[in-house]
């Protein structure tokens, strides 16, 4: 290791230098003393600090001048570099209202006063709160924690280990979708704010996006008129643009002025929540219902997408429109239950307790057709539609050809009391026989042989048959296929 001490040619004070290897470079520091003892104990007491960081005795002296430094002063720094990043100034309002809070009830002073005890008995103190609002208020101090860890003023996050309130089942507001008649009674006592009531149900702004629209943005002549939306004024800040509905165009062309310029706002004139209510009450709609569910401004939004499902929109189509990034805001959050249609759901299913087809004794009512498939007998009883059952030779017997399949439709008819039906082939019908079951298909299980090529098997009535169709009145042959 080398340190010394040295005063540079025209200077009257002391600098220093150091390193502890040999490959390592020289790093010099001001000393700003005419004294050359308290340069050297200077310089040694610097260098001793720094080896004890290297080591990780202690922390480094960044964090150790921010352990002394008031929350306040490292809260304005945070606010600053918020605005300096272009973060909106709502955000940082409620950043700084709650993290003063917490700094004043709490009574945080430094940072080694933060501490995740504390914080958990302020929210039991506070337990009167919502659960969102208490999840906000861990939000606001973890993001200036977080801030602190990531400049290197920190090591840790003291709150790091503080799990969020659950919120499933425990809202304290909750809002609701209008209905079709409730939104026509609103337009109809809107008056100057008419405008604004159809563009917020048809298009799903917010209230802040529509009060930023522009004429410029708003494409009338075009053959299907659309709004595009400038990044500068979306949530997410993403620029977008939305088709109009047929009620907006035609709302906006009767109101947009002559000569409007491009930069002109749209609405001029915004309705306040006083206002909103207002409107409600005349139309005869409640602000909040029975079940404690709110209907404000945003609400309209929230109708714009239900609406939409109703409609059996699909779910990314509504993502699209509503401008989301996570389809559980669209299908959850901005979706009222209570307009879906659940009873006529239930209605729709199919009754169980009707009386069953009856199935003929004589056969399965279920057995193997061509291509693997299975088919059903027909029912003859009147309760139920006909089922037609292609069945085809198994090719069991190499005797049993298509050219025959006309010459045996004649031979099945005695036991089923099926007659065969015109001939698909020859175009005639033939005339019933009396038929008796064979003795093996009566009396034993028939007998499994290897299928010869491009057949299949089955077995009816005790005989080995060609290609037929089972219909309501017999069967019939059909012509073999290519």
């Amino acid at each position: 290791m080398v340190q010394y001490v040295y005063k540079p040619k025209g200077q009257r004070v002391y600098r220093g230098r150091y390193r502890f290897r040999p490959q390592d470079d020289m790093v010099e520091i001001p000393l700003n003393t005419r004294d050359k003892r308290i340069a050297e104990q200077m310089l040694a007491e610097f260098v001793k600090d720094v080896e004890k960081e290297r080591l990780g005795i202690i922390p480094p002296k960044s964090q150790r001048d921010t352990v002394q430094r008031k929350l306040s002063e490292h809260l304005e720094d945070f606010l600053g570099d918020l605005k300096a990043t272009g973060r909106a100034a709502r955000y940082i309002s409620n950043i700084q209202f709650r993290v003063n809070r917490l700094l004043s009830e709490c009574g945080w002073t430094l940072l080694p006063d933060v501490t995740a005890a504390e914080f958990k008995k302020w929210r039991e103190r506070n337990g009167n709160l919502s659960a969102k609002t208490l999840n906000d208020y861990l939000e606001a101090v973890s993001c200036l924690l977080n801030w602190l860890k990531k400049d290197g003023r920190i090591l840790i996050n003291a709150l790091e280990s503080v799990e969020r309130v659950e919120t499933r089942g425990r809202k304290t507001r909750h809002r609701r979708a209008f209905t079709q008649d409730e939104i026509q009674r609103l337009i109809l006592v809107a008056g100057e704010y008419r405008a604004v009531y159809l563009a917020a149900v048809h298009t799903g702004l917010r209230r802040k996006e529509l009060r930023a629209l522009q004429w410029g943005d708003v494409l009338l002549d075009s053959p299907h008129p659309f709004v595009r939306l400038r990044g500068a004024t979306t949530k997410n800040h993403n620029s977008d643009a939305l088709f109009l509905h047929e009620d907006v165009v035609s709302e906006f062309r009767a109101v947009k002025p002559e000569g409007a310029e491009n930069d002109e706002p749209v609405f001029k004139r915004f309705p306040r929540i006083e206002r909103f209510k207002r409107d409600l009450k005349r139309a005869g709609i409640e602000y909040q219902d029975a079940q404690g569910r709110v209907a404000d401004f945003h609400s309209l939004r929230k109708t714009f997408n239900t609406h939409m499902a109703k409609n059996g929109t699909p779910l990314r189509v509504r993502m699209e429109l509503m401008r989301h990034g996570d389809c559980r805001l669209t299908d959850e959050t901005y979706i009222d239950e209570s307009q879906l249609g659940t009873l006529s759901a239930i209605q729709s299913l199919p009754s169980y307790l009707k009386t069953a087809p009856q199935v003929s004794p004589h056969l399965s009512p279920h057995f193997q057709v061509a291509n693997g498939g299975e088919a059903s007998i027909p029912d003859t009883t009147g309760h139920g539609t006909d089922l037609v059952t292609i069945i085809t030779n198994s090719g069991e017997s190499g005797d049993l050809s298509r050219n025959d399949a006309k010459t045996q439709n004649a031979e099945l008819a005695g036991v089923t009391g099926l007659e065969p039906a015109t001939s698909a082939v020859t175009g005639q019908r033939s005339e019933p026989v009396e038929l008796h079951p064979h003795p093996r298909c009566v009396h034993s299980p028939p007998r499994r042989r290897k299928p010869a090529h491009n057949h299949r098997r089955i077995s009816c009535f005790g005989r080995r048959i060609g290609r037929f169709m089972v219909g309501a009145k017999g069967l019939e042959p059909l012509t073999p296929s290519v």
